[in-house]
């Protein structure tokens, strides 16, 4: 004869057991498709197909920042680190501004003259509230 107890506790520590597993399953979907999105714009830089980023911005940026700034700032970035030629390390970082939280990523990338970064905020809508080419990681070779 089975015993009641046995059952009720068998019950009791499954259920959290399963309810936990699938938030961070969850979590971790989210995490995975905001980085592909990260990625996705610093490809569209690259191969410069500014429309397909300005899709991707929040309703404030898009309101301050046109295709043409956004060509303008992708130029002047390599005319400063050079041609884009790959990206390396990815951090992804949650940060609260006012009250909001943004997703942060922070991508190291390789340019033709120096090693530089390009962070990319994203709010909860998965839109870009924040593009940022950051200060040279290596000294900037001279072209020749």
């Amino acid at each position: 004869m089975r015993r009641p107890w046995i059952l009720l506790l068998a019950c009791v520590l499954a259920a959290p057991a399963g309810a936990k597993p699938r938030s961070k399953a969850r979590a971790k979907a989210k995490a995975v498709k905001l980085r592909k999105i990260a990625l996705t714009t610093l490809g569209d830089l690259a191969a410069e197909r500014y429309a397909a980023v300005i899709k991707r911005l929040s309703p404030e940026l898009e309101k301050n920042l046109t295709e043409a700034d956004l060509q303008r700032a992708w130029e002047a970035a390599a005319g400063l680190y050079g041609r884009y030629r790959r990206h390396g390390k990815v951090t992804q970082n949650v940060v609260k501004v006012r009250g909001a939280a943004y997703t942060v990523f922070d991508i190291d990338c390789q340019g033709e003259n120096s090693r530089f970064r390009t962070r990319i905020s994203l709010d909860k809508d998965e839109k870009i509230a924040g593009l940022f080419f950051l200060p040279p990681l290596t000294k900037i070779r001279k072209r020749r």
